[in-house]
């Protein structure tokens, strides 16, 4: 039976027959808090009870009642925990930093159940993670081992130790959504305590999510983990008034994304810079932009004029919309100023792309009261190229390599556009044997030798630079016409029938609510409560706390309707819903503009945290027809369910 080196010492002072033991004895004899000895003795209890020996507190007073033989049993069978080398070093760091002076070695080792050579070789492990730090543990033989650091390196170390020790056997349960405290060892509870508190982690986990919205999906599970243990370290750091009292590198904190973080946890000062480092490691600060409403609708239209005439949905991907936001954005700021390399390049492409180039520049036009130049639109251009190059990996050219007769000089030639170009299929043949191919079959034709053709290249056996560039131009052509020819094949005109049955396999349920409760609160749990009659949530007050927190970031009503979009994504939700709820009178709601406008309609997206593919592009969709689409505000507020359901089908089936 395993007990901690604190718990055996309590159970000693206990044990004395020579003084009288208080829980505040106890906390000021281990230099801990009465609640952590409280804790200590609830499991205390537990422990003794099979030896028939009772654990009485009475006026602040503690005594063990048993016999001494039931007292001597349970002793001898008792053994100190084995604590884990990432557990013993989370304890020592605890200690050492509650402790203001020397500590003895041989104090360290007891506290870990240890030796003093095992405790030394420990030290040395701790001291790994200090090596960017200024951090050091300073040694002085008679008097034992202190640790001197600033508060950024302490909160460095702290995070990657416990880091390392959760990443083996905690992470997934974390991914999964189970809360910190229930996951530890019971025996770690009060050390990791002293670091985070185990029960906010889960808090802070929904807060970054709705913080970050839908841009989110960007950012894997593991590092929004990390990013909530982070704060957590933060918190409580705070809480014990340990601040940033320097630092050496200033960052930007005008950023909405670090102004909605620091108003949400309250900080101020350094607290704020020292954010804005931590979150710059793990995201891209431009999908987080809170761009002017106009200039997203413009965005969105723009694409999804492009769309339809290139052929090519580029409306779903959202990391081209934020990318071209942004970029826009600068555009019109005059933010960037186009080297004139830059604009060579520019001036290429626009030749290699001159159909997409007219369409974008049609777009832009229809889309924006800004007037762009050439290369404005050039540079717009250039996001949509990368997407198509991306698609382009699918497409297969078939060249043509001749050569005068030598099969050597041919293979040669092959091998090296096979290097450079990952879409060729190249065939070599001779001049002599040219005859026997359809050339129409090719869509490039490449030479060593003057042929008898309309339409070749002439290239040097090496394939030099020039060589090179020139062939890449043309392939861009073809390739482009063949991903612009691929909305005719028969993979295109398969996913152009995939929304007939969408709704009948997609995870969402859709719902009805006319309310009867005339203040935001009473109306959102009316309807929650029936979510939760029919099992699609599990906490009522929960899911109406992050409704409320996502509130609070930013506005939900919709410019130019009078509906509000509530909407939350977290573990209380057990199938997603997408809830439209008549009022029965108008309520004030802060727009997403700003102001503050009328809404007779809620309308309430409800996701789990895990949202399925298909799930998450119908809501996509609906948010952009929301915001969009004026026919579908007026089928929302005077349709039945059924016909709302028909309206995103056929929506859908447009996109695609």
């Amino acid at each position: 039976m395993y007990i901690t080196a604190r718990e055996r010492r309590i159970l000693n002072s206990i044990l004395s027959p020579y003084k009288e033991v208080t829980i505040k004895s106890l906390a000021n004899e281990l230099n801990v808090s009465a609640r952590t000895i409280r804790r200590d003795l609830i499991k205390i209890k537990d422990t003794i009870r099979q030896f028939d020996l009772q654990l009485n507190v009475e006026d602040n007073i503690i005594r063990l009642m048993g016999s001494d033989k039931q007292k001597d049993e349970m002793l001898s069978v008792m053994d100190l925990t084995e604590y884990t080398k990432y557990e013993r070093l989370l304890i020592i760091l605890s200690l050492l930093f509650k402790e203001k002076d020397y500590i003895k070695l041989y104090a360290l080792a007891s506290e870990t159940n240890t030796n003093t050579h095992i405790c030394s070789k420990d030290l040395e492990e701790l001291e790994s993670y200090m090596l960017n730090t200024k951090s050091i543990i300073n040694r002085k033989r008679g008097l034992g081992v202190i640790f001197e650091s600033n508060e950024q390196d302490k909160r460095t170390i702290i995070f990657q130790v416990l880091k390392d020790y959760l990443r083996d056997f905690y992470l997934i349960p974390l991914i999964e959504g189970k809360p910190l405290y229930s996951i530890i060892p019971s025996h770690m509870y009060d050390y990791m305590d002293e670091f985070i508190n185990p029960e906010s982690l889960s808090d802070y986990i929904e807060e970054i999510e709705i913080i970050f919205g839908e841009a989110g999906q960007y950012i894997s599970d593991e590092n929004i983990i990390e990013l909530a243990f982070m704060i957590a370290i933060i918190m409580k750091r705070l809480d014990h008034d340990y601040y940033i009292k320097d630092t050496e590198d200033e960052f930007d904190v005008t950023n909405p994304l670090i102004i909605k973080f620091s108003r949400q946890l309250k900080l101020s000062g350094l607290e704020v810079n020292y954010l804005a480092n931590i979150l710059s490691k793990y995201i891209q600060f431009d999908l987080f932009i809170d761009y002017d409403f106009d200039l997203r609708a413009s965005v969105s239209d723009m694409i999804s004029e492009v769309s339809e005439k290139v052929g090519y949905n580029f409306s779903n991907d959202y990391k081209l919309y934020s990318d071209l936001i942004n970029h826009i954005d600068r555009q019109l700021k005059k933010i960037n100023q186009y080297k004139s390399d830059d604009q060579r390049l520019i001036k290429d492409l626009m030749n290699e792309y001159l159909e997409l180039f007219n369409i974008l520049k049609t777009a832009v036009k229809n889309n924006f009261y800004h007037s762009f130049n050439e290369y404005d639109i050039g540079y717009i251009m250039l996001y949509f190229i990368s997407k198509i190059e991306e698609t382009q990996s699918m497409f297969k050219l078939k060249v043509l390599v001749v050569c005068a007769g030598g099969m050597g000089t041919s293979k040669m030639l092959v091998s090296r556009l096979k290097s450079q170009f990952i879409n060729v299929v190249p065939i070599n043949t001779s001049v002599s044997r040219l005859k026997d191919y359809d050339m129409t079959n090719f869509d490039l034709i490449i030479s060593t030798v003057h042929l008898d053709l309309d339409n070749y290249f002439i290239v040097s056996p090496l394939l030099v630079e020039e060589d090179v560039s020139k062939i890449r131009k043309v392939l861009r052509k073809q390739l482009y016409h063949k991903f612009v020819k691929h909305k005719n094949n028969e993979n295109y005109q398969a996913l152009k029938s995939y929304p007939k049955e969408v709704l009948e396999n997609v995870n969402i349920t859709f719902r009805q609510f006319n309310s009867t409760e005339d203040d935001k609160r009473g109306i959102l749990i009316q309807a929650l409560t029936v979510l939760n009659n029919d099992h699609l949530i599990t906490d009522i007050e929960k899911v109406y706390e992050r409704l409320i927190k996502r509130e609070k970031l930013g506005g939900l009503g919709i410019p130019g309707t009078k509906c509000a979009l509530y909407h939350a994504r977290c573990n209380n939700v057990k199938k997603p819903t997408m809830n439209f709820i008549y009022l029965g009178e108008t309520q004030d709601v802060k727009a997403m503009t700003g102001e503050v406008m009328e809404a007779d309609t809620y309308l309430m997206m409800l996701s789990p945290v895990q949202l399925g593919d298909l799930e998450m592009k119908l809501f996509n969709l609906i948010s952009t027809l929301l915001i969009r689409d004026e026919d579908f505000i007026t089928i929302i507020k005077n349709e039945p369910i059924q016909y709302i359901k028909q309206y995103i089908i056929t929506k859908l089936k447009e996109v695609e």
